[in-house]
């Protein structure tokens, strides 16, 4: 994603619609020239006119991915729309109060003014990561915004409860991987995956020839630490959120604290005050531009079983934080890791198992306990434990000032292949 980014060779891949076909895209050896912004660049699959090919996509396949990508700006878009319902919502429960009740909180009307100032705030900045969505994937037109279709009413009625907290979910995971006050919380799990990279790697004279995986890699801070640290790193997403919110972050040229969200004022509850409320938060901590030891660094898009199917013994490192318990079928991603890693190549695992599609209906999920995993990892596919650490405290996107947190107690490891003699 970057205007002096070298394409690699294009893999079919499932994107977030779920069900077609479009191409990976790449970023490399960003960061050398700081005068140059950070901007990826990607490569989708051309509408084909004889429907050949393994990087074209069909007529019929082209429209649902269309669709989809304009469903989840159309989304976007109406996240003020959704949100002002709400505090009126919110307005008129308090408007059926007696007097005397209404007075005992006479700054509820005030509270709302600010909330709809954050609000306007927060549309400004889900604005910005639309005006990039064109620049996402060159040689098709599946992420134009303009289209009208985008603003049509059978959007607006497919909209459900989970696709707005998508939104929400979104704005959140900036505080976490791009903000100085997510930053306890990113260290938590970053830290020791990437402690762990030094130790094995890091006397590398070559360390841009250590190839590192991060699929599930979210707004790609992770991905992008590694990347400073000098070694080639490729992260992988699925969401389409998450996509068009990394490729703004990433190549918008942000100066340091920029942009400004409000990533807690969605809920109501458990609330100590307003003012934890309506905390903002700026972002980015750092400037992706700005940093000189950048390594090779990529991006791809769309099922990590898929994206790298072909990848047999290609990556020194794969690393995966939240991200094993994502799977429908979480032996499928034990054998893809496996299968990509180069013999006495690393996989360093940080999470819980909360397990996406456990309880989505009509959804495949397979649920196994943790002991089940490192005996499938151990005994089926011969990884060699080098450590392993458990019941480590971790949360994720919690807003630290609530009278609710949940927090996961994690497992740490780190396993090598074997060698093949």
């Amino acid at each position: 994603m970057s205007n002096y980014c070298q394409h690699i060779d294009a893999k079919t891949f499932h994107s977030a619609s779920n069900s077609t076909r479009i191409k990976q895209y790449k970023q490399e050896n960003v960061g050398k020239n700081n005068d140059i912004p950070l901007n990826f660049q990607s490569l989708v699959g051309e509408l084909s006119e004889d429907h050949t090919g393994d990087f074209r996509m069909t007529s019929d396949e082209y429209k649902e991915e269309r669709s989809h990508v304009c469903k989840v700006v159309a989304v976007l878009k109406n996240y003020s729309e959704h949100m002002f319902m709400m505090l009126s919502r919110a307005n008129g429960n308090f408007s059926k109060l007696t007097p005397d009740h209404r007075r005992m909180v006479p700054e509820f009307a005030d509270r709302l003014d600010r909330f709809r100032a954050a609000i306007k705030i927060n549309t400004c900045f889900i604005n910005c990561i639309l005006s990039a969505c064109d620049q996402v994937f060159v040689n098709s037109d599946v992420a134009n915004t303009t289209d009208l279709e985008i603003s049509s009413n059978d959007f607006r009625r497919s909209f459900t409860r989970m696709d707005v907290e998508k939104v929400i979910t979104t704005l959140k995971q900036f505080y976490r991987d791009w903000s100085r006050e997510g930053q306890k919380e990113r260290d938590l799990c970053y830290k020791p995956i990437l402690e762990c990279i030094r130790i094995h790697y890091g006397k590398s004279d070559l360390r841009s020839s250590i190839k590192i995986l991060v699929p599930g890699c979210g707004l790609a801070r992770l991905a992008y630490e590694i990347a400073c640290e000098g070694y080639t790193c490729q992260g992988n997403e699925f969401s389409m959120y998450m996509l068009l919110a990394s490729n703004f972050i990433l190549n918008s040229g942000a100066e340091v604290y920029q942009h400004t969200i409000y990533p807690w004022i969605h809920s109501q509850l458990n609330c100590w005050n307003v003012e934890d409320q309506l905390a903002p938060v700026q972002i980015p901590d750092v400037c992706p531009d700005a940093l000189p030891k950048l390594g090779n660094f990529s991006m791809t898009a769309g099922d990590f079983l898929l994206v790298y199917k072909d990848d047999i013994c290609q990556w020194d490192c794969v690393t995966t934080s939240y991200f094993i318990d994502t799977a429908h079928n979480i032996i499928e991603y034990i054998e893809c890791i496996h299968k990509i890693l180069k013999p006495g190549g690393i996989w360093i695992n940080f999470g819980p198992l909360l397990y996406h599609f456990a309880d989505i209906p009509n959804e495949f999920s397979i649920e196994l306990t943790y002991a089940d995993i490192i005996k499938i990892i151990t005994n089926d596919m011969k990884f060699e434990i080098l450590e392993e650490e458990r019941n480590i405290p971790s949360t994720y996107i919690e807003n630290p000032n609530s009278m609710l947190t949940y927090q996961y107690h994690c497992a740490f490891f780190i396993v090598r292949k074997r060698m093949i003699f």
